[in-house]
């Protein structure tokens, strides 16, 4: 469909309208959907206020071939981009118009778009650092010092002349593999060598680590029994030693032997079972006794 408004008043004006699949002039830079050519009849270019053509392109066209823009162009000398609005769509078309101001051969075209730069992408542009956004790059900093091609920031600031760079601040303490070091002089310097490794929370060696805790110890005991085992076989020899004057007196050293046997074996329990040893040394006694040493 094709609306035209004259500048004046005409008779019988006409338009032809012809749909074509080459023109003999250049072609467009795009890719074509249709040629179309419009002849006027009873006026001229002239003439023309202004005219606005309707067209519609089918949409598998546009999705096959991943288009951005889809716009009219006239031939005058050369291919001219008209200004094209999509007005509609639907399941098959898609439905524009354009605007010109004469008639010649008109091309519908499809753009592809054209990748300047990846979404995110960074560069720098002189002393200008670029980030690309939308397709384009965009100023994010102008860089006073230069910008870093290679680490894309802009560069810090020189040290002013003569003046050294500061590295740390005095007294500073940092840990550095096993290494406590401490600032000295705008300088990091080893104050000790941490055997254990160091600490970077407190800044300092780790200490010594605790070992596995000891079970309760029984020497004490081997101690005990080993005594009493020496005392016991003194106490067996002198009694051996005795002269035995008759048969009773045997009797009564047989009887002496069971009952040192059985207080060993109680001076024992009392040892391993952890008794003071004032209470074992009540029991000697009272052993001693019994044997008359």
């Amino acid at each position: 469909r094709i609306e035209i408004n004259l500048n004046k008043s005409v008779t019988d004006p006409s338009l032809e309208v012809k749909i074509l699949d080459a023109v003999p002039v250049s072609k467009p830079t795009g890719i074509i959907y249709s040629y179309i050519n419009i002849t006027e009849s009873n006026f001229n270019n002239s003439m023309i206020e202004n005219v606005t053509i309707y067209f519609r392109v089918n949409n598998s066209w546009i999705e096959d071939n991943t288009f951005i823009k889809v716009y009219l162009a006239r031939y005058e000398n050369e291919w001219i981009g008209l200004e094209t609005e999509l007005i509609n769509r639907t399941e098959n078309y898609s439905y524009y118009r354009a605007y010109t101001y004469s008639f010649s051969y008109f091309a519908v075209i499809g753009e592809y778009k054209v990748l300047v730069c990846d979404e995110w992408q960074k560069r720098c542009s002189d002393n200008k650092l670029e980030q690309c956004i939308n397709n384009s790059w965009q100023l994010m900093e102008t860089c006073e010092h230069g910008c870093n091609l290679t680490t894309l920031i802009c560069n810090p600031k020189p040290p002013e002349t003569g003046s050294p760079q500061k590295i740390c601040d005095e007294g500073q303490r940092i840990c550095y593999e096993d290494k406590l070091e401490e600032c000295r002089d705008n300088g990091w310097s080893a104050i000790e060598t941490c055997e254990f490794g160091c600490n970077s929370t407190n800044l300092a060696c780790n200490p010594t680590p605790q070992g596995p805790k000891k079970n309760k110890s029984y020497t004490w005991v081997y101690i005990v029994l080993f005594i009493l085992f020496g005392l016991v076989t003194l106490i067996l020899y002198l009694k051996r030693e005795k002269i035995i004057p008759d048969k009773g007196a045997k009797i009564q050293k047989e009887e002496n032997d069971r009952d040192v046997g059985g207080d060993i074996d109680e001076l024992t329990e009392l040892a391993i079972d952890g008794k003071d040893m004032k209470e074992i040394e009540e029991k000697l006694k009272e052993e001693k006794k019994d044997l008359n040493l």
